[in-house]
């Protein structure tokens, strides 16, 4: 008999499944079987699906009307298994435990009828989202012998307390919260595992609300804001500029990115506001390339302060932000708020042509100006795309970060930033989850070819014909 039988509800989830799938895929737990049941999809979700090897169910309701209760039936009745898990389409597990840790946190009590783990956001998710989240999903893990609150968007239930009690199919929501009730009014027990964990760009619920807005300020301001004094940080500027590589298949495959990071490196460091006794360079690497580094800056300044970060594997997929990179770096550096420089700056490698004096004229700014939450780099362009004045400033914001094949049914509002040319965060904001801030600062690219990104050594090639065109 299956362990586990994961059931996960679709309808039109392309932009999504694959991303959840290959997360399951990577687990560590490996007597499992992946169930969808699909509500009549018309893009290319059961394509995704069947390219994993997933058991397909369908579902249409009898009356029309949408009962995930009545879906998720339809999932466990398709497998036997001790263990059925509940996954959102949209939610991501973070690590390659998640599987094996709601597995082992289920058995840990012969009392335990069922788990739900943490659901985090995403650092481009809405502000109602990053709200939501954070009310319900603590950082403590709890017993649960009163409250019937359960969320099986990222659950695990044994099996005899399922059966045959399953959800019910009259509710169109609220089945799971309805379930649990009448397992705890059973004597049964409810553990919240808060390292279980996933990311869920949607959240509780699917929509946004502008009037949440502040109400999510406060909450993200409460861990520390940019415009309270704070001795500990006053005292120090100082800057750190991160840059981050992507996994490749093959070693052979990072030396175009070995030497863009070594170009980067040398043009940043001969900047006059480049300062070796303050300013550091953080790389968040595959652990493949910590010897290759050692290569490339042995003939470097040893006053300069280079850290290699090792960087997981998950950190390299398509629907992970540079924010998210960041953010996972400072924890595994155990980052110590009072000896640390204030800000960092983002660099994507792949600027070749960048303008470095701006990042000059961009940390004068912020020596100068200390209230500033962030200062982003935009194209120059032929209509302007973004005011700098007034209340059109709050168009720019978190959902900016998403990675592009995340963000293309985002309305962006005809924004367009370069957010690897130099973009730089308050350390204690983006660790916060705010990210962007209120005060946050614009400036133009100098040229236009500044902004031009060079990923391979074609395009690289092709710049450099055309640079000695005779016009």
């Amino acid at each position: 008999m299956l362990d586990i039988a994961i059931i996960i509800r679709t309808k039109n989830e392309s932009r999504w499944i694959n991303f959840c799938l290959s997360a399951i895929e990577k687990q560590d737990f490996s007597n499992y079987k992946i169930v969808i049941v699909d509500n009549c999809s018309n893009d290319a979700t059961l394509e995704i699906c069947k390219s994993f090897d997933c058991k397909i169910e369908t579902y249409s309701s009898i009356d029309s009307e949408y009962k995930p209760g009545e879906a998720l039936n339809i999932g466990i009745r398709s497998l036997e298994a001790k263990a059925y898990v509940f996954l959102s389409a949209h939610c991501i597990p973070k690590t390659k435990n998640w599987l094996n840790e709601l597995w082992i946190d289920l058995y840990s009590s012969n009392d335990y009828a069922a788990v739900y783990g943490r659901q985090i956001p995403m650092s481009y998710s809405s502000d109602q989202v990053k709200r939501d989240l954070a009310l319900i999903f603590s950082s403590d893990s709890r017993v649960q012998s009163n409250d019937p609150f359960f969320h099986n968007a990222n659950s695990i239930i044994k099996s005899e307390w399922l059966k045959p009690d399953l959800f019910s199919n009259q509710l169109s929501n609220i089945e799971d919260r309805d379930w649990a009730a009448k397992i705890i009014a059973k004597k049964g027990k409810i553990f919240y595992s808060a390292r279980s964990e996933v990311y869920h760009y949607h959240g509780l619920n699917h929509s946004d609300n502008d009037r949440l807005s502040s109400t999510t300020r406060i909450i993200e301001e409460i861990s520390e804001s940019y415009n309270r004094d704070d001795p500990k940080i006053d005292n120090k500027v100082g800057f750190d500029y991160f840059l981050s590589i992507r996994h490749q298949k093959n070693i052979t495959d990072y030396n175009f990115q070995l030497k863009q990071i070594k170009f980067t490196i040398s043009k940043l460091v001969k900047n006059k506001l480049f300062f070796v006794n303050r300013d550091r360079i953080l790389i968040s690497s595959p652990d493949e390339l910590c010897d290759h580094f050692k290569k490339l800056f042995q003939n470097m300044n040893n006053e300069i302060s280079i850290k290699i970060i090792p960087k997981d594997l998950w950190l390299s997929q398509k629907w992970v932000s540079i924010a998210d990179v960041m953010i996972d770096s400072f924890k595994k550096e155990d980052l110590d708020k009072k000896n640390t420089n204030r800000y960092i700056c983002y660099l994507d490698h792949s600027y070749l042509l960048r303008d470095f004096k701006q990042l000059d004229n961009a940390v004068e700014f912020l020596l100068k100006n200390k209230d500033i939450s962030s200062i982003i780099f935009h194209e120059i362009p032929t209509n302007p795309l973004i005011s700098l004045e007034g209340e059109s400033q709050t168009s720019i914001n978190e959902q900016l970060l998403a990675p592009l094949e995340v963000r293309k049914k985002i309305d962006l509002k005809k924004i367009n930033i370069l957010t690897g040319y130099g973009t730089f965060f308050y350390k204690i904001l983006l660790e916060s989850g705010e990210i962007i801030g209120k005060k946050s600062h614009h400036i133009s690219i100098s040229n236009p070819s500044s902004g031009i990104t060079i990923r391979n050594y074609d395009t690289l090639s092709l710049l450099l014909k055309l640079k000695d065109i005779d016009l």
